[in-house]
């Protein structure tokens, strides 16, 4: 492939004759068809095509691989990652009484505080 300057084409241009007289319509067309015949017209859009090819297997390839990581790594989460643990608590407001009720088959813990703000003291 050539690199040309714009300068270049443009003093091949200019060098070349003018013709005196357009071609007939039939003599032009026989000679496009001549030349087009001569370069592969399709050569660009079957390149593309495999290439649309490769780029969906990349893709699927790399779905696979996300899957297989994310199922290998599924062992290894936090086990109580389901399961509200509650090991220390201080209540500092004033209250009567802490129910801590823990649910492993639900995977949830339940606290409870009576009488939150209220006098401790009271009977």
């Amino acid at each position: 492939m050539s690199k040309a300057s714009w300068k270049d084409v443009e003093r091949q241009l200019r060098n070349q004759p003018v013709p005196a007289a357009m071609r007939d319509r039939e003599s032009f067309h026989a000679d496009f068809k001549a030349r087009a015949r001569m370069v592969r017209q399709d050569q660009p859009a079957a390149r593309a095509e495999r290439l649309a090819g490769f780029r969906w297997g990349y893709a699927a390839a790399a779905a696979l691989v996300a899957v297989t990581i994310g199922l290998a790594l599924l062992p290894f989460r936090h086990p109580a990652a389901g399961l509200t643990l509650i090991k220390s608590l201080e209540i500092v407001a004033p209250h009567s009484g802490v129910m801590i009720i823990n649910d492993p088959a639900g995977g949830g813990t339940i606290l409870w505080v009576t009488d939150l703000g209220g006098n401790a003291n009271s009977g």
